[in-house]
């Protein structure tokens, strides 16, 4: 009996192998961050997931490094835009591109329905910012249906106490911040009757 000698198939050009390099996450930061300096860290227990805030560079951030930031998109779960110049589309676009997103802070820039609409199918999405955001009237039906909420800010948006209502009885789940429970909690006074503590905004 002679034995024979089995051939190993290689993988044809073009077809991927279970051997595939690491992801450069190092150059992948050091792109985002020649647009906005120390804008990304790196969390989660493999570091494989990113958080992405412009509280550096909100007077250098424009629409050309979210292009940039697009790469990035599957691997973020936290972005903060606020006050910055980013316009209405480019949030969007990086929106769309952030399928694990939990965290989003669009506070003091200008959105539209398309800006928001991507978020609806975002599961992920536990906490949504608008502090001091123009939201309009028509944004009002995209925003009852972020049933996956748990916190919604909306002090300084615009919107009445009645459209803040309405939208806490649609997301029954989410805690509701308007310009109501903003009040009731200023820093009081010297010499103002103590308040008693109000229960959680629901």
């Amino acid at each position: 009996y002679m034995a024979t000698s089995i051939p190993v198939a290689e993988a044809p050009d073009g077809v991927e192998t279970d051997d595939e390099p690491e992801f450069d996450f190092d150059a992948l930061i050091a792109g985002i961050e020649q647009y906005a300096l120390n804008s990304v860290t790196r969390v989660g227990p493999g570091g494989d997931q990113l958080v992405f805030s412009a509280v550096n560079a909100r007077t250098t951030l424009y629409d050309t490094a979210v292009y940039k930031l697009l790469e990035a998109g599957p691997y973020l779960i936290e972005i903060d835009v606020s006050n910055t110049s980013l316009s209405a589309a480019a949030v969007g676009e990086l929106i769309k591109s952030a399928p694990q997103l939990k965290r989003l802070n669009l506070s003091g820039i200008q959105i539209d329905l398309g800006t928001l609409e991507p978020l609806i199918g975002l599961n992920s999405l536990e906490s949504l910012i608008l502090f001091n955001a123009p939201v309009t009237e028509d944004l009002l039906p995209v925003l009852g249906e972020l049933k996956q909420l748990r916190g919604l800010y909306l002090a300084g948006s615009g919107f009445s106490e009645e459209q803040i209502q309405q939208l806490r009885q649609s997301l029954p789940e989410c805690s509701v911040v308007g310009d109501d429970y903003l009040f009731k909690h200023q820093p009081k006074q010297a010499g103002d009757a103590k308040e008693e503590p109000s229960d959680p905004v629901k």
